[in-house]
């Protein structure tokens, strides 16, 4: 999958390791999946939700037995405002 996105130019390599940054013929396909999505969504009654991008620690403590198969796709943030 990686290697097919590449290729065909959808996305590109961030700086930030770990992420990709979408390119716009990839955020066009994305966004048409999405609308597809939604609809089916919406028409089986079910509503959308979002979910933050940041959660406290405790709260994966919390969920500790729900999480450990999660654990790699977790970073946890250590530092917040940054002074240079």
């Amino acid at each position: 999958y990686l290697d097919v996105i590449s290729e065909a130019e959808l996305v590109e390599n961030s700086p930030v390791k770990g992420c990709m940054v979408i390119r716009p013929t990839g955020m066009a396909i994305w966004e048409s999946l999405r609308d597809e999505l939604d609809k089916k969504i919406k028409g089986s009654g079910a509503m959308n939700a979002y979910f933050p991008l940041f959660i406290p620690q405790s709260f994966l403590s919390k969920e500790a037995e729900h999480v450990d198969g999660f654990a790699k796709e977790c970073a946890v943030v250590t530092h917040h405002r940054l002074r240079t």
